[in-house]
């Protein structure tokens, strides 16, 4: 019995590091999630200067008209 024990204490230990890393690389993503966001709202800004919200509308809706074309034929 002691031996199951020990084997039990081992895996439950195994278990804890295993969530800890996991919470250590969640925590990771949620930074880059967050510099992601702020670099692509950065380059949406450079990309739209100058561009009232109708225009970024249309140019958004011609992209994805030629996104579809491009994926039909792939």
């Amino acid at each position: 019995m002691g031996v199951a024990k020990t084997k039990r204490q081992k895996c439950f230990l195994r278990c804890l590091s295993l969530c800890s890393k996991i919470k250590s690389h969640i925590r990771q993503a949620k930074g880059l999630k967050q510099e992601y966001n702020e670099v692509t709202k950065e380059i949406g800004n450079i990309y739209y200067k100058g561009f009232s919200e109708e225009e970024i509308k249309k140019l958004d809706d011609y992209l994805q008209r030629v996104l579809k074309n491009v994926e039909e034929v792939l």
